[in-house]
């Protein structure tokens, strides 16, 4: 019988991490000295992110802000730290009894911020709610075939079959958030989204639509209580906006910050920037199901057309972005990197008049209404002019309106970005299921078996192994045409820190940065 310490072992994959030895990592470093004493810590800490999610009920959450904020509320039973292991939170301990059954034991001293306890009885609730109600991410949990309750503070999960990446899974705050069984059983669903209840360092005090919400510190917290008592979080969509809030004085600690106001923040000797790569990836998508992009040379000239580097130094800024060199960003699991496609554009004519359209061929392009989105296809479309290939019409609308549109088979060439919130490459490839009906329909029963074979192994360098394979096999296929990995970009005055963790790990821990005077 193997204990938790063998977990890795199950995870298949937490040993692989590479994240946080990525280029641009956060200048703070652990076990830095003492602060003086007669610093004080800050009662109030004010943050201000690009857009507020449409709800906090995480079954319907797979914004980025959504998440962020879900990880100051709801607890899951495991966690990850800066290396990607794996380590207890609401569960203690756990016991793999054999490739389908693991049972975890729970913490006794947890409450809910209504003063319930959490018990089995909301692990069981938790995770059956989220196989029924959640999202495409949260269809994982179907995977599991039943969560009996084996004692008050006691679980076992039967798998369907074997799953390697289910603890990355469960550590996501996206997939894995534990609830209040008595709560949710009585509230509405409007409630549930906008008055959320769990067992994280912080409790909903204040939303206000589309300006701000605001968090009191939970005090029956059974962690580390955070340093400071209120969390204040504002919402300002245009950049610059939010570097002047910092540089006020109005915020301790901005998101998304533009490679335009990096140099100005910088320049400011109360400011700092941290950076790391985040686990992002953004691609061309190109439907495979369509007549003309059904021929590889078709999207291997696609490919060979574009000068990626140019597109990434104009439309994401060399401190924000490099040129993706696989299809997995450094900061999952099992990342590989791939020689990159070369610019060449005399290949690119030569493919397209092996494939017959040596007079040129007319693609239609579509996307989201995300600014480096367009810049990108602004710049694509005139290289890809260059060697014949003629996007002749292009639909900007948003994301949801794209995604929809994706999902129907009615997307020729997109761009899109994916960010994958467990770390896990199964996650990070699901893209490529023929389960998915997403962008690129590719329907290739080679990658299904790549991807079957990968949750299945425990084992992990044999893990390591099969997706290995996986991204060579995929990169050859051009069915996607790789474009960007993106930096997590956070400027904040110089009294925060403690925030090694902050810009490296998915979401960042908010919990445990601290903030002087």
């Amino acid at each position: 019988m193997k204990t938790k310490q063998l977990a890795g072992i199950f995870l298949a994959a937490t040993m692989l991490l590479s994240a946080c030895s990525s280029p641009g990592g956060g200048s703070s470093s652990p076990g830095t000295s003492e602060p003086p004493a007669e610093r004080n810590y800050k009662d109030t800490v004010n943050l201000v992110m690009e857009r507020e999610p449409a709800s906090l009920d995480v079954v319907n959450v797979s914004s980025v802000p959504g998440v962020l904020i879900s990880d100051l509320i709801f607890g899951t039973l495991v966690g990850k730290n800066a290396q990607g292991e794996i380590i207890p939170e609401l569960a203690t301990e756990w016991t793999q009894v054999d490739d389908l059954t693991i049972r975890f034991k729970l913490r006794d001293d947890v409450y809910f911020h209504n003063g319930a306890k959490f018990t089995a009885e909301d692990v069981k609730f938790s995770l059956d709610r989220g196989a029924q109600k959640g999202t495409t991410t949260y269809s994982v949990l179907q995977n599991i075939e039943s969560c009996e309750i084996i004692g008050e503070y006691e679980v076992e999960l039967t798998l369907k079959t074997p799953f390697a990446p289910l603890f990355n899974y469960l550590a996501s705050p996206s997939i894995g958030a534990m609830y209040c069984k008595e709560y949710v059983e009585q509230a509405s669903d409007d409630k549930i989204a906008r008055e959320p209840i769990g067992t994280g360092p912080f409790k909903l005090a204040n939303w206000v639509p589309g300006a701000s919400i605001s968090f009191d510190r939970f005090e029956e917290y059974w962690g580390d209580l955070p340093t400071y008592q209120k969390l204040n979080i504002k919402f300002i969509a245009e950049p610059t906006n939010r570097t002047i809030e910092l540089e006020t004085g109005a915020a301790d600690i901005i998101y998304n910050v533009l490679p335009t106001d990096m140099s100005r923040i910088e320049g400011d000797s109360n400011l700092k920037i941290e950076k790391a790569l985040s686990n992002e990836f953004v691609y061309f998508t190109l439907n495979t199901q369509d007549e003309k992009l059904k021929d590889i040379r078709v999207r291997e000239a696609m490919a060979c057309a574009l000068d990626m580097q140019a597109i990434v130094n104009v439309a994401f800024g060399a401190d924000a972005a490099i040129v993706a060199d696989s299809l997995i960003s450094p900061a999952i699991v099992g990342y590989k990197p791939i020689e990159l496609i070369e610019y060449n554009p005399e290949r690119a004519k030569q493919l397209l008049k092996e494939a017959g359209y040596e007079n040129g061929i007319d693609l239609e392009f579509s996307t989201a209404d995300i600014k480096r989105f367009v810049e990108t296809i602004e710049i694509a479309q005139n290289m890809w002019k260059n060697v014949g290939i003629n996007i002749v019409s292009t639909d900007i609308s948003e994301m949801a309106t794209y995604l929809d549109k994706a999902s129907r088979s009615e997307v020729q060439v997109g761009l899109n970005a994916y960010k994958p919130s467990s770390g896990d490459p199964d996650q990070a490839l699901a893209n490529w299921s023929s389960s998915r009906k997403w962008e690129m329909q590719c329907n290739d029963p080679v990658a299904d078996q790549y991807l079957l074979d990968g949750i299945s192994e425990y084992d992990v360098e044999k893990r390591k192994e099969i997706y290995s394979e996986a991204l060579d096999y995929l990169w050859d296929t051009h069915y996607q045409i790789p474009v960007a990995f993106t930096y997590n970009i956070y400027a904040m005055s110089k009294n925060v820190e403690n925030t090694e963790e902050f810009a490296a790990v998915y979401p960042a821990d908010l919990a445990k940065v601290v903030v002087y005077e």
